[in-house]
């Protein structure tokens, strides 16, 4: 491990974290419909159990900020989702699910955008020599997440065979490798003794900000209800556990080589060009999944998964790491990461399981569908207010 270095351990961190938030991700729904659960139920849990993340979202990234080395704060969040995940083996209670997959939550889900923080920062001080030589950049090494998440998808139906409560202790095991990795990170500081709540309001009167937020927070909504209500409404038109493994693994699949242009491609058509393409391929693919009922046509959709998934939170990650205060850039993240979440999930998932079982799982999508479509056109005007009335934005 001595011999790698930075942006090789990077890339080692993102496989071993999205390899677990792949299984999480993709069997903790089969596994709560498993033990009995309603849709509605779950979307219950979706949603109330968010409602204790929000508090504790913009705390984790604030603190991360504040603290005199990031690296800790990530260090916590990764040991308590490894224990936090082996308590789901004491009780399949409908209350005690519900407290453990908010406890769960206020340690996992902050991880990715302080994990990506991390990385940024890391990065700097890589010696420039070995990042030209090696040509490294934020896609590149986040592409390990899309390998982690693809590999795992790919065996997690073979591993599980429709028993889904093993997901948790496989969790587990990601998380800890995780856990010890960071040790092995140069440390990444923070800033404990500046004060900036000017840079903050500045933050939030950061109209080109407010506006990528707008449209990533739609697409937020369509992606998790995606992720929590596709896979038991794909099993219901005839797939099983090992096909919901291998759709995954082909949403993974198709943000590599999305990941690795990803660079050029903003560089040469622009933030807010990429983002309404990804808007645009978005919606397409949410229509189709509403149109089609075979499993294996619907696998084929999912190939549209990489062009949008990448065109949103690429040029999100990166505008606020390159326009938001050192100060301020893990609460940002986290910030977005909030904003997002609580429109997703609190707002529509319970919202999306009951639509699901009163509508269908396939009817929402076309409602993700329209609501897409139309917030992408939405953006599309607004962006060309900004940059008409604050020349030089975006």
């Amino acid at each position: 491990m001595k011999k790698l270095g930075v942006p090789q351990k990077l890339l080692i961190l993102y496989i071993s974290f999205y390899a677990g938030q792949s299984f999480y991700g993709t069997y903790l729904n089969l596994y709560l419909s498993e033990i009995g659960l309603s849709k509605s139920m779950i979307g219950i849990i979706v949603s109330v159990s968010t409602m204790f993340l929000l508090l504790a979202q913009p705390a984790w990234g604030y603190a991360s900020d504040k603290v005199k080395k990031k690296n800790t704060i990530l260090k916590i969040l990764l040991l308590g989702s490894t224990l936090t995940a082996l308590l789901f083996y004491f009780s399949t209670s409908f209350w005690y699910i519900f407290c453990l997959i908010t406890v769960f939550a206020i340690f996992f889900t902050p991880i990715t955008p302080l994990l990506d923080n991390l990385s940024l920062e890391s990065m700097e001080v890589v010696k420039p020599e070995e990042n030209k030589k090696k040509k490294w950049d934020y896609g590149r090494i986040r592409m390990g997440g899309t390998i982690g998440y693809c590999v795992a998808s790919f065996l997690s139906g073979m591993v599980l065979k429709n028993n889904y409560s093993h997901i948790f202790w496989i969790i587990s095991i990601f998380m800890i490798g995780c856990f010890l990795l960071i040790f092995t990170l140069p440390t990444v500081k923070g800033y404990p003794k500046k004060k900036e709540k000017a840079a903050f309001k500045q933050l939030l009167h950061n109209r080109s900000l407010i506006c990528l937020i707008f449209i990533y927070v739609v697409f937020s909504i369509g992606l998790n209800f995606f992720y929590s209500y596709y896979p038991i409404y794909y099993i219901s038109i005839g797939g099983n556990s090992s096909f919901v493994g291998i759709m995954m693994t082909v949403c993974s699949i198709t943000e590599i080589p999305c990941l690795f242009l990803a660079g050029r491609v903003v560089k040469r058509y622009g933030t807010v060009n990429v983002m309404i393409v990804s808007g645009l391929i978005t919606t397409l693919r949410w229509f189709l999944l509403f149109a089609v009922t075979n499993p294996v046509l619907a696998i084929l959709v999912n190939m549209l998964h990489g062009l949008g998934f990448v065109g949103f939170t690429y040029c999100i990650i990166l505008y606020i790491n390159d326009n938001v205060p050192k100060e301020l850039r893990a609460t940002s993240q986290s910030l977005n990461v909030l904003i997002s979440t609580f429109f997703s999930r609190i707002l529509f998932g319970y919202l999306g399981g009951l639509g699901s079982d009163f509508f269908g799982v396939n009817y929402m999508l076309l409602g993700s569908c329209i609501m897409t479509l139309t917030a992408t056109i939405i953006f599309a005007f607004w962006h060309r207010h900004i940059v008409n009335t604050e020349p030089g934005t975006l």
